[in-house]
């Protein structure tokens, strides 16, 4: 999987062709939900939203990502009334 970085989003580049799902970073998730990145670390943590992780094995940090698609599931699970 080749991965290209556009303006701090972090896409596939079959994405680029009509294909895979856009990844978000977790700074572009955290601003969204107006949120700090400590609070969406430990959301990511505790196993409330999928992410997946970029960095290369035995990296000594760690470089999340999360699918849009998680993010939408994860509002419309803890999200009451709409916004």
């Amino acid at each position: 999987l080749t991965i290209i970085v556009l303006q701090g989003s972090c896409l596939p580049v079959s994405k680029l062709k009509g294909g895979q799902k856009m990844l978000m970073t977790l700074r572009e998730v955290a601003d969204y939900l107006r949120i700090s990145t400590i609070t969406l670390r430990r959301l990511v943590d505790g196993g409330k939203i999928k992410a997946v992780d970029l960095a290369q094995p035995g990296a000594y940090r760690r470089s999340l990502r999360i699918h849009k698609e998680e993010l939408e599931r994860f509002l419309k699970e803890n999200t009451h009334g709409g916004l």
